[in-house]
């Protein structure tokens, strides 16, 4: 039997309080690490797998902000829910710009946390998928085989799938599909004789 690998979450406060709350929350289900400060954070993020960060806004040293750019720079991949007592509309513009999955303000409560990490979780799972369909058919698009061209609109029709149904999240699935474009190869000539029209 193939064991199932536990979700990685790294939970960042300056109060021992809330990481502790949280930690009991989430251990049952995920493998949790546990950060004081975004100095200690970044270096979990670059020593450790974590899948997703719960992350205080208002910590000395290090802002909430400030972690969740340098934590996009390291890796674009990792899930973040930002748990603050500090809920304004700009705090929470600010943070989804940067690249924040979701935003939870303070007391919380622990059905929100598990929904919303959950919810966390499975967007990066499509987000992954997503990825590796696009790089599989990136792959083939330029062969010119009738059976490679069938394979194609397979893994077209799975992607189109993905994107009807599926969340995702913002950039790591969005910016993947704004950057990609379906192109056919043009026969020889063809360039050359739409100039010709068009100067027509």
């Amino acid at each position: 039997m193939v064991t199932k690998t536990k979700k990685s979450i790294l939970i960042v406060d300056d109060e021992m309080a809330v990481r502790e709350s949280l930690r009991m929350i989430l251990k049952p289900h995920y493998e949790v690490f546990t950060a004081a400060d975004g100095h200690e954070a970044l270096e979990c993020v670059r020593n450790q797998k974590i899948d997703l960060i719960t992350l205080d806004l208002k910590m000395p040293g290090l802002s909430g902000i400030d972690v969740l750019r340098e934590v996009k720079k390291l890796r674009d991949d990792v899930e973040v829910i930002i748990i603050t007592a500090y809920g304004t509309a700009t705090n929470a513009g600010e943070s989804i710009y940067f690249g924040a999955g979701d935003f939870i303000i303070k007391p919380f409560d622990v059905f929100d946390i598990n929904t919303k990490v959950k919810k966390s979780l499975d967007r990066q799972s499509k987000n992954l998928e997503i990825k590796k369909l696009i790089r599989q058919i990136r792959g083939i698009l330029p062969a010119k085989e009738k059976k490679k061209d069938e394979k194609l609109l397979i893994l077209f029709k799975d992607l189109c799938a993905m994107l009807e149904t599926g969340e995702f999240s913002y950039p790591a699935g969005i910016q993947e599909l704004m950057n990609f474009q379906l192109r056919r190869p043009h026969p020889p000539g063809a360039e050359n004789q739409q100039s010709v029209n068009e100067k027509h």
